[in-house]
């Protein structure tokens, strides 16, 4: 009776107690039977008498279902490509669970073998928010490369607090004309220490040792004053007040006290000051070192000429670093404006930039070029006229190579 009376069997109670009234009969014969060996080797009726009938159901269910995977092959293509298995196998599909192949094909039979159990899900509400899961889903493996190389430097950063990232120096620099709110820009690098994944340009700090001399034409030596401030950087201007010489307010030049080496790329920043709203020429550049006593640098055209008239800085065309390959005509209402000049002489390269939004790129005119190679003794150069005007060269390294 306890055989045929397991719930799993569905006998209605008024074939059960028929049926036991009929072995109460046959009972006697009955006892030849060794119910010792009812049962297979280290195996148990299942204990379907302790779940209750909802649960029973459900496996009753299910095992129609496994017949049906098992022998009707249509059912089994519309159970896979349902609805609600493609919804549920989204999830580990997603490229941002790196899941492997195998163990998404064995997900997706789970899935489509239990199909009776996960329809009380309800695949309407899998996510929290579904686009941002779409958004991440839909990204490329270089886009979630990147992202996880985020991650591992900001957990890398969190392990080495000492450490000043990148991205907390960008943090500190003045975004007025980005129009950041500080704040966010602050909890973004944070999160996201973006800026610390990048591979950084080398560069060699070579301002400390870098110095700028007086040439003697037109009294120069006697005129220019060069001072060279605690944080190495250097301001150059005419100083007449001891001088009662013939070229007062005269051309005079000012280079470097080396010769630039033709293998080494080069990256001076300097500001341009005028102290005054009248019209005033700034020249920068090279020249040679074995002209510079004897005529003004900017006649060798290899420079770049830029006149300032009432807090207006323009460039002018014709002294050699004048082919634009960024922008067109450098025009710009500005005080204190900062240039960025670039060479490799060996490379003939000689480039003037508006630093630091590198809006224009002024290079030397093609006709020039040959000279940076011809040329054995180039230096720095800039052109001084009168007091009213100042060069304050603020960085110089040697790097490895150019980013704008």
């Amino acid at each position: 009776m306890q055989l045929v009376s397991n719930k799993s069997n569905f006998c209605t109670q008024e074939f059960l107690d028929s049926l036991s009234k009929s072995l109460e009969i046959i009972n006697s014969q009955l006892g030849t039977v060794d119910f010792n060996m009812m049962h297979q080797e280290n195996k148990q009726p299942i204990r379907f008498d302790q779940i209750n009938n909802s649960k029973l159901e459900e496996i009753d269910e299910y095992i129609k279902h496994i017949v049906q995977l098992q022998n009707n092959s249509e059912y089994n293509s519309n159970i896979t490509q349902s609805e609600r298995v493609k919804k549920l196998f989204q999830i580990f599909e997603s490229k941002s669970n790196f899941i492997n192949e195998s163990m998404k094909t064995y997900i997706k039979n789970i899935l489509t073998e239990f199909y009776p159990l996960i329809q009380k899900l309800d695949t309407l509400s899998v996510f929290t928010l579904q686009e941002n899961f779409d958004l991440l889903k839909d990204q490329s493996d270089e886009v979630l490369q990147d992202l996880i190389q985020v991650l591992r430097k900001k957990q890398e950063l969190i392990h080495n607090n000492s450490i000043l990232s990148v991205s907390d120096q960008i943090k500190k620099l003045p975004l007025v004309k980005f129009q950041f709110n500080q704040t966010e820009l602050d909890k973004v690098l944070s999160n996201l220490p973006v800026f610390d994944i990048l591979t950084r340009t080398k560069a060699t700090n070579i301002l400390k040792d870098f110095d700028m001399q007086k040439a003697k034409y037109k009294d120069g030596n006697l005129r220019i004053q060069i001072i060279k401030n605690i944080d190495f950087s250097q301001e150059i201007f005419i100083n007449e007040q001891q001088y009662n010489g013939q070229y007062k307010q005269s051309a005079a030049n000012c280079i470097s006290s080396k010769v630039l080496e033709r293998e080494k790329k080069y990256i001076f920043r300097l500001q341009l000051q005028a102290n005054c709203n009248s019209k005033r020429a700034f020249s920068i550049g090279l020249m040679q070192e074995s002209k510079k006593d004897l005529e003004a640098g900017h006649i060798q055209k290899l420079s770049c000429d830029f006149r300032y008239d009432n807090l207006q800085i323009e460039h002018r065309i014709g002294d050699g670093i004048d082919k634009y390959i960024n922008g067109n005509q450098l025009n710009q209402q500005q005080s204190n404006f900062m240039l960025e000049i670039r060479i490799h002489l060996i490379e003939k390269i000689l480039q003037v930039l508006d630093y630091p939004n590198y809006q224009y790129k002024i290079e030397l005119e093609d006709q020039y070029k040959d000279k940076l190679i011809q040329f054995d003794d180039l230096c720095l150069y800039f052109h001084l006229e009168d007091d009213t005007i100042k060069y304050i060269l603020k960085e110089a390294f040697l790097t490895d190579d150019f980013v704008d």
